[in-house]
């Protein structure tokens, strides 16, 4: 299994066992075609997308090799009346709740499945995409590690 399979494989589950979240996608590179499609035709909000990671091995010198990945994903919650204020304030509501809500489940497997970096740092900017669905949430960036043994 490649290091980024056993990456997705590791956080699809994470993602989709968030309360609410129905969609979970890893990109093609760094582009956005495989939700953009799956919009027109399924349900993807509230919705978790991830763009394929940049990540480094690492034989940390005790026979466990281990993948650091630069994670940037995506939560997204449809906005039925783009203009509302308070629909839009909900939806950034939402996805900020599910983006910290998936944190706290990433951090519960610190030192157990994955680790983080020494200060756990997790950065969330609010986004939002207004080309084929009026949507808002936030984009998030956090590094962590996980075992990555049988590829090397």
């Amino acid at each position: 299994m490649s290091v980024t399979n056993q990456f997705w494989a590791y956080l699809k589950p994470k993602a989709l066992s968030v309360e609410g979240v129905v969609y979970s996608m890893l990109s093609d590179g760094n582009r956005w075609e495989r939700v953009l499609g799956d919009s027109r035709s399924e349900n993807v909000y509230p919705g978790f997308f991830c763009l394929r990671p940049k990540y480094k091995i690492v034989n940390n010198g005790a026979d466990q090799v281990l993948g650091w990945f630069d994670v940037t994903f995506f939560v997204f919650c449809h906005c039925k009346r783009p203009g509302d204020y308070a629909e839009e304030d909900a939806a950034f509501d939402k996805a900020e709740e599910i983006a910290a809500d998936l944190y706290k489940l990433l951090e519960g497997d610190d030192g157990k499945q994955i680790l983080f970096d020494e200060d756990k740092a997790l950065s969330m900017e609010p986004v939002s995409w207004l080309i084929s669905d009026a949507v808002y949430g936030y984009e998030v960036k956090l590094r962590f590690a996980l075992p990555v043994n049988p590829i090397l």
